[in-house]
């Protein structure tokens, strides 16, 4: 074992390695971005609602399935988390 993190609950999709970072989803809506060589937090996002789904990362991008019918679909930007944009279908 080369280290361990308390999130803000439990860790619900499976993580994400690209690069530099590690992305954790949880059930609560969090997502972090870890150094996958020592645990040291880059950064972390509260989205709201379940993060059930292992995100994707396209160019710069990280898409995050959200477990919402109102904003289904997040992308943030890899490196820092800021949110670019989200999708929010037509009723």
């Amino acid at each position: 074992q080369r280290w361990t993190t308390q999130l803000d609950g439990p860790i619900t999709a499976s993580p994400l390695f690209n690069g530099e970072l590690a992305y954790f989803l949880t059930g609560n809506g969090t997502i972090y971005a870890r150094n996958p060589s020592n645990n040291a937090p880059k950064w972390e996002v509260l989205i709201g609602g379940p993060l059930y789904s292992t995100p994707l990362v396209q160019g710069d991008l990280l898409l995050v399935s959200v477990n919402d019918p109102e904003t289904p679909l997040v992308a943030l930007q890899a490196e820092t988390g800021n949110r670019v944009w989200s999708f929010t279908p037509r009723q």
